[in-house]
């Protein structure tokens, strides 16, 4: 997900991926991570977006492309837990 995160991952892809059943994936994920895996991907994609929206001149529709969204509201920063 790290290296790829504007594919559409979801718990399936991201198992499949681990070659894990989603169960056992999401289960091993929340005890490793500390949170569910579609949590630390969202998590992980708002720290991108807001690291590129201060670092430069990045136009949000690209940047949500890049990280694997389908629209630009998608990408405005929140406060990240």
């Amino acid at each position: 997900m790290h290296a790829h995160q504007e594919n559409p991952w979801g718990l399936y892809d991201l198992a499949h991926a681990a070659t894990m059943s989603r169960t056992s994936f999401a289960q091993r994920f929340r005890q490793v991570a500390g949170v569910p895996p579609l949590t630390y991907l969202s998590r992980w994609r708002m720290l991108l977006a807001q690291r590129a929206l201060r670092e430069g001149d990045v136009r949000v529709r690209s940047l949500a492309l890049e990280l694997g969204y389908a629209s630009e509201s998608a990408v405005v920063p929140h406060r990240v837990v």
